[in-house]
C-alpha cells in the first residue's frame, strides 16, 4: 500500500440486511513510509487473476498448510462497483455452488448475508488490489473439493470461479 490513511471494513450483512460495519467492524489503518522488514514468502502456490483470463491456477495442490501468492495482472470495476479478488472456499458434501456464486454478490439484497450458504467454509483470500501487485494468504487444507471465487456477479461467466480437488 502507498503511505496514507485507509479503512478496514466488513461488508458482510446481518440477517436484517445491515452491514457488519454498523456493528463496529470498521478499523482505521495508517500506512507509513517506514519499511516493515517483512519479506515475501519464498515458496507459494501462484494464482494469477485478471479481467480477461479470470483466475488461473496451474499448480497441483496437496493437503497441509499452504501459502498462496495472488498476482493481480490487472484490475477493473465490475457491475457491483468493486474489483476482482480471490476467496478460497472449501465445499462440504451438502454445498451448492450456485448458491455460493449468487451469495458472493453483495449488491443482491440476499448476497453476503450472514450466515454463508450451508456447506461453505471460507479459508482465506486476498481482497481487490491494484494492477501488477501480489498478495499472500495461508490456509490449512484437507482432502476435498475447493473453489477459488471472486466477489463479482456471475463469477463463473467471467472465469472468476475455479474449482479444484485435493486427494
Amino acid at each position: 500500500l502507498e503511505p496514507g490513511y485507509y479503512l478496514i471494513e466488513c461488508y458482510v450483512k446481518m440477517e436484517n440486511g445491515e452491514f457488519h460495519t454498523t456493528m463496529g467492524m470498521l478499523e482505521p489503518l495508517v500506512v507509513s513510509q517506514d519499511t516493515s522488514g517483512i519479506i515475501p514468502p519464498e515458496n507459494f502456490i501462484p494464482i494469477n487473476i485478471s479481467s480477461e483470463n479470470g483466475i488461473v491456477l496451474n499448480d497441483s495442490i496437496t493437503a497441509g498448510t499452504q501459502t498462496f501468492g495472488v498476482y493481480f495482472q490487472d484490475q477493473k470495476v465490475y457491475e457491483n462497483v468493486v474489483g476482482h479478488d480471490v476467496n478460497l472456499v472449501k465445499l462440504n458434501e451438502n454445498a451448492n455452488l450456485d448458491s455460493l456464486e449468487k451469495w458472493m454478490n453483495w449488491m443482491d439484497p440476499k448476497g453476503l448475508i450472514d450466515p454463508a450458504p450451508e456447506g461453505i467454509v471460507f479459508l482465506g483470500g486476498v481482497n481487490d488490489m491494484p494492477p501488477l501487485t501480489m498478495g499472500y494468504f495461508t490456509a490449512a487444507l484437507t482432502p476435498g473439493d475447493y473453489v477459488l471465487i471472486s466477489e463479482v456477479p456471475n463469477a463463473s461467466e467471467k472465469k472468476l470461479l475455479k474449482m479444484f480437488t485435493i486427494y
